[in-house]
């Protein structure tokens, strides 16, 4: 840890934990709950999780092992289930959450429910957004295709189309033009 430094002297069997003098001086302390012993405190073995962070959490070897070694008091007597009681009473307990303004106070449970409520609006308002852009950009492209790219075979097919409509249109006007020069010479 950066704040702690642990020191064993060999010759007088003493095993010391204290602070770095720079959090020393800012007047951090530490405790530990005596189960017997603070030697077992301070070592770890009256542990109940294991890990470093919040990703590798998880119940102490030990305890998944052999799961009458939790136990849920604080003095061996006959009826003491204080630590239980305590544990139960987490539930509804508040606790302040956030930092600055957006400070709220709740349980645990109201807290992620909030939590979870919170990412769930915001998620579906996303998929909803994605959808309408994602209908408004097929939309836009689709006209742009259409108005923009030419098609070789559809081009092929009018030019095709044009010039037999223009050659109909010359026969039809070479017809007129000898029918009335026909016309034209009967007179005569």
């Amino acid at each position: 840890d950066d704040m702690l430094i642990g020191t064993f002297n060999a010759t007088q069997r003493i095993f010391q934990i204290d602070f770095k003098s720079t959090f020393a001086s800012q007047g951090y302390s530490y405790s530990i709950e005596d189960n017997g012993t603070n030697f077992a405190g301070v070592t770890g073995v009256n542990r109940f999780l294991d890990g470093s962070d919040a990703k590798s959490i998880s119940l102490s070897r030990d305890l998944k092992e052999d799961t009458s070694k939790i136990k849920g008091f604080k003095s061996p007597a006959n009826g003491d289930n204080q630590t239980a009681l305590a544990m139960v009473e987490l539930q509804f307990a508040r606790v302040t959450f956030g930092t600055g303004f957006d400070k709220s106070s709740d349980t645990v449970y109201g807290y992620f429910d909030t939590l979870v409520t919170k990412v769930g609006t915001k998620t579906n308002s996303v998929i909803l957004a994605n959808e309408s852009l994602t209908a408004q950009y097929n939309a836009i492209k689709q006209e742009y295709d259409s108005v923009s790219k030419v098609s070789i075979d559809e081009e092929m097919a009018n030019l095709i189309r044009y010039q037999t409509s223009y050659g109909a249109a010359a026969k039809v006007i070479t017809t007129i033009d000898q029918m009335m020069t026909t016309l034209l010479g009967i007179k005569a």
